[in-house]
């Protein structure tokens, strides 16, 4: 009975925890006829869970009673981050973690303290404003880019949250923008006009 460790290593814990299963399967065979072989099985079991521990409790979130596992946020919020554009229902954010809708709704609320709807559209409305000022594209686009079904959706939410429409901060931020790069770019031709 052979096993390697690296071999289950895995960003997964569904992996893990079958890692672990099988450990404690073979331990349980061994048990009988090679308690040695047995504590040495249990001891990587044991390892495994660690360094699982280890890796996902590292994260930023801090650990809430009847919240998600640290590795239950960082999936979530990686899934939403990479899918903002598209819809993004409960029940696929709950299955990612083999959660109900329910409970995975209560325990997202406690992880990141807002209901998960606040958090997806508070990504999306930043994600927005860095298009705004990165980009040409018109509104409309940039509402469809970041998920929103229409610009007049956007265009809603941005008011309620920001306080301003999204053209109007475009051209306020947008224009603070430029002239901060233009100063930076007299401050270092200045510079370089001192140096030897």
């Amino acid at each position: 009975m052979t096993f390697s460790q690296a071999s289950f290593r895995s960003d997964d814990p569904s992996t893990t925890h079958s890692a672990v299963a099988r450990l404690l399967e073979d331990a349980g065979s061994a048990l009988a006829e090679d308690r040695p072989l047995a504590r040495s099985l249990i001891e990587k079991a044991w390892a495994l869970l660690r360094a699982e521990e280890e890796a996902f409790s590292s994260g930023s979130l801090p650990i809430r009673r009847g919240g998600l596992a640290p590795w239950q946020a960082h999936r979530v919020a990686n899934h939403i981050d990479v899918h903002l554009a598209g819809k993004i229902p409960i029940r696929d954010l709950a299955s990612i973690v083999r959660l109900s809708s329910g409970y995975f709704a209560r325990a997202f609320r406690r992880t990141f303290e807002e209901a998960p709807h606040h958090y997806i559209v508070r990504h999306r409305l930043e994600l927005a404003k860095k298009t705004m000022l990165m980009s040409n594209s018109g509104l409309s686009e940039i509402a469809f880019a970041c998920g929103f079904s229409d610009q007049a959706h956007m265009t809603k939410l941005f008011h309620h949250r920001v306080g301003e429409s999204p053209g109007i901060w475009r051209r306020n931020h947008r224009g603070r923008a430029e002239l901060n790069a233009r100063c930076a770019s007299r401050q270092a031709d200045g510079e370089n006009e001192g140096a030897p």
